[in-house]
């Protein structure tokens, strides 16, 4: 018996057998199938930096609907390591700064808003000069 994905492969193969001599059909399909292909790396390059932080947070989940799970212990890591991490962000703004890094891309990754990044440049970078 066929399953459901097989009976859509099927569809598939057979929609594209008959626009093969469509050279319009052709380059659609040609987008349709390297837009896929992005939304599965873009799927795999989630779940690879959702790993990576509950890694960095030594829990085994750190969806916000399975906060209700986690261990005192996993919950003192946590904050242990939010701490640390707290400490660390100016450092790791100026750092990112100072190798050309926009005050956007600075925000999105480290969940920071883009006007926070900016004002604390701005701010960083106005203590710096010699006052007149």
């Amino acid at each position: 018996m066929a399953t459901r994905d097989d009976k859509t492969q099927q569809a598939r193969e057979e929609i594209e057998a008959s626009l093969k001599d469509d050279p319009l059909a052709r380059d659609i399909l040609a987008v349709l199938r390297k837009h896929k292909a992005a939304e599965r790396a873009h799927a795999t390059a989630v779940a690879v930096r959702r790993e990576g932080a509950r890694q960095v947070a030594g829990a085994d989940v750190v969806d916000a609907e399975a906060a209700e799970h986690l261990t005192l212990a996993e919950v003192a890591r946590i904050r242990a390591a939010y701490k640390v991490a707290e400490a660390a962000t100016p450092r790791v703004i100026l750092e990112e700064d100072a190798k050309g890094r926009p005050a956007n891309h600075i925000a999105a990754d480290l969940g920071l808003s883009a006007s926070y990044v900016s004002r604390f440049l701005r701010e960083h970078k106005a203590a710096e000069q010699p006052k007149k």
